[in-house]
């Protein structure tokens, strides 16, 4: 199977290797971009008479303590800050010998507005992978995964004064871009499938395959998508009876019918089986709606088979997107429980848990930047980036920054395209 789904981390690695940058030659641009001008740009809304430390200054100290510790509570960074305090008064984000409390973090993380945060923030790095996703992507596509991730330590018992439940967190993964692109918290009273139609009511999804679980396979779902001239690959499960009734009977016509065509493809793990629907089929209010396929994998003991919809026939694409759908999973939310202690927010309030997701996404996203950057392999890479976060970010502010770098890169990218 040849790959169509583009994969950016994986070129820019290559492309890295092939033009060698010597950062030694670029510290005095590396120091004057610096680290500490990172959320500058975000909006204070706090009254201007109380203010005492800089909103970019209480931002990065807590990005660090994630970065250096996964400290993801409020009382964890103020401890942090508190033991490393001669490290960040070198940096001059402690200033006076004051280190802010635990109450001010507190107070920050809830006044931030969250979408202006990810915007200039995971935005801004979404739009320069992009630009070099444009460079090298040619026919290939991005694959886009939908799916929301628990944070628990955000409850409270039913015993307790104010009994929460654990706030859920729907995420939108780039799997070509290794980017968390959007996250936003399911309010209490609703649930994951009006918060991800909204968001991709506002997403390019031009030459963009987008996965998700059953919960998501939802006809306004797939119309938006298929509407925005993206591809949904849509699992179909038993609580969705009508139409996993007549994807079943259709494969069973099919059999019978020596003249009805079943395409199969075979990988490592998984067999598929295609039937791609007539012009004039009834498309069960799904837009679009042209493949049936049934999926059988084997990669447990017991195979289980898996049914999906899809508006595309391009049988390879399909596969290949069903194969990667559980990246989300099983590489973005497991690192960030076990890279960044995720699993340990402690924030009841939805705005500060948005927030300090919005800085995981940023921490993991950086961290898999500076892994293409670095001679060693990833894993080495990101424990480099945990070590010593602020010299590596510092290399890949410079290479977002640079515009002879810039240059060197999309050149070497278009070389690669097809």
């Amino acid at each position: 199977m040849n790959n169509k789904i583009f994969n950016l981390v994986a070129v820019l690695n290559e492309i890295f290797r092939e033009i060698d940058i010597d950062f030694d030659d670029h510290i005095e641009v590396m120091n004057s971009i610096g680290f500490l001008h990172l959320f500058d740009d975000l909006q204070d809304y706090r009254q201007p008479g109380k203010i005492q430390y800089k909103l970019s200054d209480i931002l990065l100290l807590c990005f660090l303590s994630i970065i250096y510790e996964g400290k993801t509570t409020c009382l964890g960074i103020y401890d942090h800050i508190l033991v490393y305090k001669s490290r960040y008064e070198k940096y001059g984000l402690i200033k006076d010998g004051q280190i802010p409390s635990h109450d001010t973090i507190r107070r920050t993380l809830m006044c931030i507005d969250p979408v202006e945060f990810e915007e200039i923030t995971i935005g801004r790095i979404h739009e320069f992978l992009q630009e070099l996703r444009k460079c090298a992507q040619g026919t290939m596509y991005c694959h886009q995964s939908v799916d929301g991730k628990e944070a628990r330590g955000s409850g409270r018992s039913e015993d307790t004064k104010n009994p929460q439940r654990n706030i859920n967190v729907l995420n939108v993964y780039s799997n070509s871009d290794c980017l968390c692109i959007h996250s936003k918290p399911v309010e209490t009273k609703t649930n994951e499938i009006p918060v991800a139609q909204e968001i991709l009511r506002m997403m390019e999804l031009k030459k963009t395959v987008i996965t998700f679980d059953a919960l998501h396979t939802q006809r306004e779902t797939c119309n938006i998508i298929a509407s925005k001239k993206g591809i949904y690959v849509a699992p179909v499960k038993d609580n969705q009876s009508g139409l996993r009734e007549e994807i079943l009977a259709r494969f069973k016509k099919y059999e019978q019918t020596p003249k009805k065509k079943i395409t199969t493809l075979d990988t490592e793990k998984r067999n598929f089986r295609f039937i791609s629907l007539p012009s004039n089929y009834d498309n069960c209010g799904f837009t679009g709606m042209k493949t049936f396929v049934e999926m059988v994998s084997h990669i447990r003991k017991k195979a289980i088979t898996m049914y999906f919809i899809s508006n595309t026939k391009d049988t390879e694409l399909i596969a290949e997107a069903i194969e990667r759908r559980w990246e989300i999973e099983n590489n973005f939310h497991k690192e960030k429980d076990i890279y960044l202690n995720e699993d340990d927010i402690h924030f009841t309030n939805k705005t500060s848990i948005n927030n300090i997701v919005i800085l995981n996404n940023l921490a993991l996203a950086l961290a898999k930047i500076y892994g293409s950057i670095s001679t060693n392999e990833m894993r080495v890479a990101k424990k480099e980036f945990k070590a010593f976060p602020v010299e590596c970010i510092s290399k890949v502010q410079l290479i977002m920054k640079d515009t002879e770098i810039i240059k060197q890169i999309k050149s070497n990218l278009r070389r690669k395209k097809r």
